[in-house]
């Protein structure tokens, strides 16, 4: 019988051997990424050993049929998709508001309208101003965002609301990151304000933080000693105005839910500053449906999700921004219309749908977000005439000017501390246009002393509604109380 032979080999050989076949699992493994098809096993049959073929195989073929009919149906609905009513909005958005805006003003001795620096008129509802006044309540309008704006439009806005309302420059706190809000210290004491005359007595010893924190509160403080007791602040305003971030800094927590997108804030929230001041979170003011999205983009109360053709709010805003500016902003080159501009745009930022068209859609809603958060400077300037815009026919319901208050003073201490704005600049100037006209808003009828019945077209034809809508503001508040309380 002979040897066997012997399996015995070299290093080298064997080495050689599981190189190869590392090399081999490599490029079947390559292989089968790119032809996934070519690898997949055959499917071998019914085997004609196994009982009850036929049936099997004839229930094969039925569900074959039905996997087919079900994607024909699919396909069918598809191909159907515009000739599908789309669901209209809940209509009970603006009663349920208007309930809101009457228990903030029930409850509130003094009521803040807070207002965007770069478009303070664009962004100011008359109507609710009327309402609050007819309340026999103190009205303040408080500039938010003044750091977006040059110090010397502030300080001409500020003369120009003056004339009618106190109005204290404020800018929010925007700070990320943190519970506690770090705000920039005032030099109050040196002027002597720091006391119990202007300040509630737990503010006496604080360090203040943020930009108008010092001025708004010595202004409370004041109201509130005359006022004898505690006091209740209500902030009103359009949606993205910033009445949440305004309350955050004031309390110098994340307590009030805050966003850049408008409408964030959906109910009422109370927030204590300490044992004599309170605060009142309310929801943006609700838009008459007669005002037209593009016109609300523009003055950043909506999202840019929201609209359908956001092109149109793209063309007006190029009609406003120099053409540096958005060339040097986006680091485009020269562009001839609104659609040459966003595709540029679009190239620019990769924004690609598919066989390489431009996004126009999506580089409009880029550039909406840009102009609603700040990145694309913009503000407006005074009318030159008061006769320009329609003022409230009331007088203002308190002067604090005539009365012993430095509000001066305060001003200068709020310029002192604000950063030099880079807002208008030589190489990339902001945009600067004419003011827009107030808002109107969605309010129901008037609850207090005379105040116009405001109609309200977002309720007027919903029947199941109907009830919600009520005759004074103590049966609101009544319900909004209950509302409250279940919850």
């Amino acid at each position: 019988m002979a040897e066997t032979k012997s399996k015995r080999v070299t290093c080298h050989k064997r080495y050689k051997i599981l190189r190869k076949v590392r090399e081999h699992h490599r490029k079947l493994k390559k292989e089968k990424k790119k032809n996934p098809k070519l690898f997949r096993r055959k499917y071998p049959g019914v085997p004609n050993s196994l009982p009850f073929k036929e049936q099997i195989l004839d229930h094969i073929k039925e569900t074959k049929k039905l996997e087919a009919e079900r994607r024909l149906s699919l396909l069918q609905q598809a191909m159907k998709v515009n000739d599908v009513k789309e669901k209209p909005p809940k209509k009970h958005a603006a009663v349920s508001f208007s309930k809101q805006f009457s228990y903030v003003l029930s409850k509130s001795d003094v009521v803040i309208e807070v207002l965007d620096a770069r478009d303070p008129l664009g962004t100011r509802c008359l109507n609710a101003e009327k309402e609050v006044l007819a309340y026999g309540k103190k009205l303040v309008l408080l500039l938010n965002k003044i750091d977006l704006v040059p110090s010397e439009v502030v300080r001409r806005w500020l003369a120009y609301f003056r004339k009618w309302y106190t109005t204290m420059p404020f800018k929010a706190n925007t700070q990320e990151g943190s519970k506690i809000l770090s705000n920039i210290k005032g030099n109050m004491s040196q002027h002597g304000y720091v006391s119990t005359k202007w300040y509630p007595v737990s503010y006496t010893h604080s360090s203040f933080s943020g930009l108008g924190v010092d001025g708004l509160m010595a202004l409370l403080g004041n109201i509130c000693r005359h006022h004898g007791g505690k006091l209740v602040v209500g902030l009103i305003g359009v949606p993205n105005t910033g009445k949440s971030a305004v309350i955050n800094t004031l309390i110098r927590r994340k307590s009030a839910p805050s966003s850049c997108i408008p409408g964030f804030t959906r109910d009422c929230q109370l927030f204590k500053i300490d044992s004599k001041v309170s605060l009142v979170d309310s929801p943006g003011i609700i838009l008459s449906k007669s005002e037209d999205p593009c016109e609300l983009a523009l003055r950043n109360c909506a999202k840019p999700e929201s609209l359908s053709e956001p092109e149109l709010a793209v063309s007006a805003i190029l009609a406003r921004c120099p053409k540096r500016q958005i060339m040097v902003q986006y680091a485009i080159g020269e562009y001839s219309s609104t659609t040459d501009f966003l595709c540029q745009m679009a190239q620019r930022n990769g924004r690609l749908r598919k066989g390489g068209a431009p996004d126009i859609k999506g580089s409009a809603r880029i550039l909406l977000s840009d102009w609603m958060t700040g990145k694309l400077a913009h503000y407006t300037l005074p009318p030159e005439s008061d006769a320009q815009i329609a003022e409230p026919s009331m007088p203002p319901i308190f002067a604090v000017d005539k009365i012993d208050f430095p509000l001066q003073e305060m001003d200068e201490n709020v310029f002192a501390n604000l950063p030099k704005s880079k807002v208008d600049s030589d190489f990339c100037p902001a945009a600067v246009f004419s003011p827009s006209q107030p808002f109107t808003a969605a309010l129901g009828g008037g609850g207090g002393g005379g105040a116009e019945s405001i109609d309200v077209s977002m309720a007027e034809d919903h029947e199941e509604t109907t009830s919600d809508v009520y005759e004074s503001a103590d049966e609101a508040v009544a319900d909004m109380e209950e509302a409250m309380e279940a919850d």
